[in-house]
């Protein structure tokens, strides 16, 4: 029974959860690259469209009876012919730093629940723990460090996170000027 509970307890507290990272994460993955993809066929669609004929406006219909009737110009609205490369840029950019994160954060849960997990299945499987050594101290630290590391990871990589953070830690009643004296 004791083998039982193990098994149920390491698959529901530590399998399971890296499951559901892998599977959303790995869904959040995939939306990002087919955006990005769209993103891209609009771009060169309208770059190419503009360049084609670079007297119409951005945002100007296609001419009848030219070569511009099989492209959608309505997809992405170009300003100038620069700005659709920064922009598939930056979602590039964005894309990267999004799987980045979600790479770190699941590497940072796997070294914090791994010893612990690894070592109560052990246990239940009949292997020894002992619940006073400086290991057994150290895997609970381990395990908690991982529900306060998560936000310095979102701070450190993501600057609306950190303009979030700083918004909803302002005291209402005490409002700070920018020379950081409280005003009255």
């Amino acid at each position: 029974m004791q083998i039982l509970v193990g098994f149920l307890v390491f698959t529901s507290e530590y399998i399971l959860p890296l499951c559901i990272m892998g599977f959303s994460y790995g869904k959040i993955i995939m939306e990002l690259r087919r955006r990005s993809k769209i993103d891209n066929r609009s771009t060169i669609q309208t770059v190419s469209a503009h360049a084609s004929n670079p007297r119409a406006p951005d945002n100007a219909p296609p001419d009848s009876g030219t070569q511009h009737d099989s492209v959608q110009l309505n997809q992405v609205p170009a300003q100038s012919s620069g700005r659709p490369q920064r922009q598939d840029n930056s979602m590039g950019k964005a894309r990267k730093n999004v799987t980045k994160t979600m790479l770190i954060v699941s590497v940072t849960f796997v070294i914090c629940w791994s010893p612990m997990s690894i070592s109560f299945f052990v246990y239940n499987l009949g292997g020894y723990l002992d619940y006073d050594s400086f290991y057994y101290y150290f895997m609970v630290l381990l395990v908690f460090s991982n529900m306060c590391l998560n936000p310095f990871i979102y701070a450190i990589k993501y600057k609306a996170f950190r303009e979030g953070i700083k918004r909803i830690s302002r005291c209402a009643d005490n409002p700070v000027d920018p020379n950081g004296e409280t005003k009255s």
